[in-house]
């Protein structure tokens, strides 16, 4: 059966999803001026209903109508919109499903107003949770080398799920640590600040910090008090049209069974919303919503990837970030490639030098200060008990 939903958009009442697709990209180039194509291109990286891009400029839109069906009759593109003097092409393609990442894109990124008309008139606000099961994956570690930009990482990880972006694209992005300026992905942090909590593991965190248990009073009694996780757990169930994130740093340093518990099953995908357990300080029932995505960092030269818990390893999704060369200033760039190398060679790749060393080294004295203070301490702790390759690594450094 057609779908016939219609939209309200502003002044335009009772729209199709063409219409509407068509309204939301010419509006996020009218309030936003500066905004290019390539820009835009970026930020739309999902397809249209048949597969095709969303948005073309002149020369792309040319590219694709040479291998056109000459013989088609289809209209797959409204007439050009000009933007900055370039043309831009918007599909005419879409479909509930490939519709609803455009919507997300525009309540979430760009603050616009969305309404659904049903067939008797009433409006209602388009639900972001339904459309938030374009990311399936709820579960990530980003691991790797120190410096290599994880905490910022995650940043960039929530700021891209909340702008609707595909998960192919998300993992794209962040395993290849593409950089940017991180003003975008700072000011949907600052706006989405109530939906995210931040917690560091260390090897005397349990699970009566993590979930619940009894805790000291200044009276010199004990109380039963919440943790962090039973806490978002709270407001993600409240607020079921939001994403929630629960960002764990340095999560290999804590007893992974002993912070989780009977919890751990829980937190896995399929189960998440309808399998349940039964707390053993408060007796409450307790299950995950699907809504809450765990993301967590972690250090590969503490521990690696090979030897973490097992029930760890089979609940996240791991992605591996890596030091990127194009982000080292050009008088840096030398040491940095040489010396990675040299640490390849001996220790192996999880203790390859981080970018985010060198990323404000503008000139020799920065350099040197980078040098003395930030890697040759590194290295010492690296080659502890390796005298004859700790010299040679000294060498780079003069």
């Amino acid at each position: 059966m057609a779908d016939n939903t219609k939209y309200n958009f502003y002044g335009e009442r009772k729209v199709g999803k063409r219409r509407l697709a068509e309204l939301i990209i010419k509006k996020i180039f009218q309030e936003n001026a500066s905004l290019k194509y390539i820009n835009l291109k970026n930020i739309i990286n999902f397809k249209a209903s048949n597969g095709q891009e969303v948005i073309y400029n002149e020369m792309d839109y040319l590219d694709w109508s040479e291998n056109l069906d000459k013989n088609s009759s289809t209209k797959r593109y409204f007439e050009p919109l000009l933007n900055n003097n370039e043309k831009i092409y918007i599909s005419t393609q879409w479909d509930i499903e490939s519709i609803q990442p455009l919507i997300k894109l525009a309540i979430m990124k760009f603050n616009f107003k969305v309404e659904v008309v049903n067939g008797d008139g009433i409006l209602s606000k388009v639900r972001v949770s339904k459309l938030s099961k374009i990311i399936v994956i709820k579960n990530i570690i980003l691991y790797g080398a120190p410096g290599v930009g994880k905490t910022y990482n995650t940043r960039k990880l929530i700021s891209l799920i909340e702008s609707g972006a595909n998960e192919k694209s998300i993992f794209k992005n962040i395993k290849e640590n593409i950089y940017s300026d991180g003003r975008e992905a700072n000011q949907i942090i600052k706006n989405i600040s109530n939906r995210i909590k931040f917690i560091t593991f260390h090897q005397s965190y349990s699970y009566e910090d993590f979930i619940e248990g009894f805790k000291p009073t200044e009276d010199g009694g004990v109380k039963r008090g919440d943790g962090i996780f039973k806490d978002i757990v709270k407001d993600a169930k409240n607020d079921v049209d939001n994403s929630y994130y629960l960002v764990i740093d340095e999560i290999n340093r804590g007893n992974i069974s002993k912070i989780f518990g009977e919890l751990i099953t829980l937190i896995e995908e399929d189960k998440r919303d309808s399998y349940e357990v039964t707390l053993p300080y408060s007796k409450e029932k307790f299950s995950v919503p699907s809504n809450l995505y765990i993301i967590a960092t972690m250090n590969s030269t503490d521990k690696s990837i090979a030897t973490i818990d097992i029930a760890l390893r089979r609940r996240f999704t791991f992605l591996k970030i890596k030091p990127n060369s194009d982000l080292v200033p050009e008088i840096a760039k030398e040491l940095f490639s040489k010396l990675n190398e040299f640490i390849k060679e001996n220790l192996g790749e999880d203790y390859q030098l981080g970018h985010s060393y060198f990323m404000k080294v503008q000139n020799e004295e920065d350099l040197e200060f980078i040098k003395e203070y930030k890697i040759k301490p590194l290295l010492e702790e690296y080659f502890y008990s390796d005298e004859k390759n700790y010299e040679e690594a000294l060498k780079f450094l003069i």
